[in-house]
């Protein structure tokens, strides 16, 4: 038998860790690509490095509020240059539960 690492079976409590670990992450790369992107802007004038720091910065001020990528309001332009950085709660979820 695998016992679970919360010592107990609660699906809604289980969800909410695994999506914080998952917006954490998010966090992590997001705060590192606006360091980046910060200072690509501040090297150069290119109007699609202000674009992606913009958006950086905004995915990032979301997640810190607690809301997942996917649910950010975004324009076209900002949503494909999201889809370049894989952020793993931009992706879609399937939520599979297993019921006795």
């Amino acid at each position: 038998t695998v016992e679970h690492v919360e010592g107990s079976v609660d699906p809604v409590r289980d969800l909410e860790i695994i999506t914080t670990e998952l917006r954490n992450k998010d966090k992590e790369l997001m705060a590192a690509r606006v360091s980046d992107l910060a200072r690509k802007c501040a090297r150069t004038k290119d109007k699609e490095i202000e674009t992606q720091h913009q958006t950086a910065v905004e995915i990032l001020r979301g997640l810190e509020n607690g809301t997942d990528v996917r649910f950010l309001a975004m324009t076209a332009k900002q949503a494909d240059i999201v889809r370049t950085w894989s952020l793993l709660t931009a992706k879609p979820v399937i939520f599979l539960i297993n019921v006795h």
